[in-house]
């Protein structure tokens, strides 16, 4: 699950957050790239590959990319594969 944690203090900025099935390598997200696929996501972070396999419809997919772009903005990496 990746998910946006949204800061409570003026000062404090918002941040993303990755839970895995394994709570040693759940954590923020800090220096990642992700690889979207119609039919997978590779997740790159912390020296570890997820692969998530995904069967979204269209309406789906351009959901997926608009959040993903959103989450990688001045973050991480982001390549979309159509």
């Amino acid at each position: 699950m990746l998910q946006r944690t949204y800061s409570e203090e003026e000062f404090e900025s918002d941040y993303y957050y990755i839970e895995t099935s394994n709570p040693d390598k759940a954590g923020e997200l800090k220096d990642f790239s992700i690889d979207l696929y119609r039919r997978q996501c590779l997740l790159a972070y912390d020296n570890e590959l997820f692969e998530i396999s995904i069967n979204p419809n269209d309406q789906e997919f351009g959901d997926l990319k608009k959040a993903l772009e959103k989450l990688t903005e001045n973050r991480g990496h982001l390549i979309i594969h159509d």
